[in-house]
């Protein structure tokens, strides 16, 4: 690194006094700059960060910055690109190879490892494809009559039939936390910032409850998923009833993007869990996916004691509380118009069909014997390029069992790949390495494509910081993501 900060110094001389990257005591802290400006992992706070990257990779490539190359959150990012394809030139070059070889490749993470296959023991190869949560834009709400405090964790669902239409959340009434409705947004993007607007509701439930399909009369909906499935789009929610508990609801769209009420039905009945277990269960954000001609279901189980009169989110003292996922096969009953769990046989699950039910299979476990990950393994989004999974989750462990809980690690989101949808801890192998993730929680990212730029993007969620660690991202963001698995078929 010292040649490349000999070469930056020479084409800047301090006696300009142009910019404080000049005053750099040692070439330790500009590295520690630059190789941050690189991941765009953390925002140093200088006002011509254009200025130095473009000096910097003058120096690496041997030539200016291209016209269409600019510089955002102090990252390179290419004009209709992607900001990994630019790193990859800089970390391909010959020049910056000799200057910091294996330990660049170890830094700057999984795009550059194709430059070093001694690396691809330690990091397997689809890594290459993938630099997370890197490039980000700022992202906000603007849903009519509900303050944006209100709804800090928005959890966006869209498929290729729904377009630049999203299923999201909101409050019913003000910032009462008991009764949510799902709602139909629309992204509005920019270079810096994604908006989304609320633009119709698409289930309401009303203050006496409204019954569903099967009868069961729903209270609150909220935490949509969505699947296309025969030319319609079903989503998944999260659905309260005091007959079924925090359960897990499905039904389809009609075509004005309105829940087809008479065709939802409950899919994991969280009541009767409570009959044969000494803890209750949830079925809580439950996730779908159609997988290679097969669909699933997935759901968070919040495992928690009974009539303890402790909040589940702070009983730390019992083992017993903790979240893992699970999940099911459904399929389609074209005489109930409705889909069904099913059994290893593909029987349809008929009865009531429960989150701690043996034949769900726990696709994401906690880790009793790591003190970091003996509580959460909560999946927030599962998606396909139609041969491999991508799941992003979040561990957790300790005094962990919320998101803003105080406690070092606490939802960390991670990103795991595989190519079965239903075996045991299948969405927690393959992960990637903690040290190239955020260091702070961020519940429930999706993925959405964005038609503007024929993209696709993590969208969703709230960085929160409560340990007040330093150089990590807070508030709303999207982030690009390098391989365009949202894509419309």
């Amino acid at each position: 690194m010292g040649a490349l900060y000999q070469c930056v110094l020479k084409r800047r001389p301090e006696s300009t006094g142009h910019e404080a990257w000049l005053k750099l005591p040692n070439v330790a802290t500009f590295e520690k700059i630059f190789m941050n400006m690189l991941t765009s992992v953390e925002y140093t706070q200088m006002s011509s960060e254009h200025d130095f990257m473009a000096d910097a990779y003058s120096c690496i490539m041997g030539k200016p910055l291209p016209d269409d190359v600019r510089v955002t959150l102090n990252s390179f990012v290419k004009v209709g690109g992607t900001h990994a394809g630019i790193v990859n030139q800089i970390v391909a070059s010959e020049s910056f190879q000799q200057d910091r070889g294996l330990q660049l490749a170890r830094q700057t993470g999984f795009s550059v490892a194709l430059s070093y296959p001694n690396v691809q023991t330690a990091w397997p190869a689809w890594r290459d494809l993938v630099l997370p949560f890197t490039a980000g834009i700022r992202s906000r709400d603007r849903y009519a009559g509900t303050p944006e405090s209100c709804n800090n964790v928005s959890v966006y669902a869209g498929s290729p039939l729904l377009g630049d239409f999203l299923v999201s959340r909101q409050l019913q009434n003000g910032c009462d936390p008991g009764r949510w409705k799902l709602v139909g947004v629309k992204p509005s993007w920019s270079d810096t910032l994604v908006e989304f607007t609320k633009m119709s509701d698409v289930f309401n439930p009303t203050a006496s409850g409204t019954a569903i399909g099967d009868g069961t009369v729903i209270f609150s909906a909220y935490d949509p998923t969505a699947m296309d499935y025969d030319g319609r789009t079903w989503i998944a929610f999260e659905c309260f009833s005091p007959s079924i508990g925090v359960g897990a609801c499905m039904g389809p769209l009609t075509t004005n993007h309105t829940l087809d009420i008479k065709q939802t039905f409950v899919m994991v009945n969280a009541n009767e869990a409570y009959k044969n277990d000494t803890h209750a269960h949830s079925a809580s954000v439950p996730k779908l996916l159609s997988f290679k001609g097969k669909q699933y279901l997935y759901w968070t189980d919040v495992r928690r004691r009974l009539k303890t009169g402790i909040p589940w989110s702070t009983d730390y003292s019992d083992a017993g509380t903790y979240l893992n996922t699970k999940g099911i096969g459904i399929a389609y009953d074209t005489q109930g118009k409705r889909f069904y769990p099913i059994d290893a046989k593909g029987d349809f699950i008929k009865g009531r069909f429960t989150p701690n039910d043996s034949r769900a299979v726990v696709v994401a476990d906690i880790d009793p014997n790591d003190v970091r990950s003996n509580r959460v393994a909560d999946v927030a989004t599962v998606a396909t390029d139609g041969t491999y999974l991508y799941a992003v989750l979040a561990e957790g462990g300790g005094d962990c069992l919320a998101p803003t809980s105080p406690a070092e690690g606490c939802y960390r989101n991670t990103i795991s790949r595989t190519t079965s949808p239903l075996a045991y801890n299948t969405f927690r192998s393959d992960l990637m390495p903690e040290e190239y993730m955020p260091k702070v929680y961020q519940a429930y990212p999706r993925f959405a494509y964005r038609s503007d730029t024929k993209s696709t993007w993590m969208i969703g969620g709230q960085f929160v910081n409560p340990l007040l660690l330093p150089d990590q991202p807070v508030g709303k963001w999207a982030f690009p993501w390098p391989d365009n698995i949202a894509k419309p078929e």
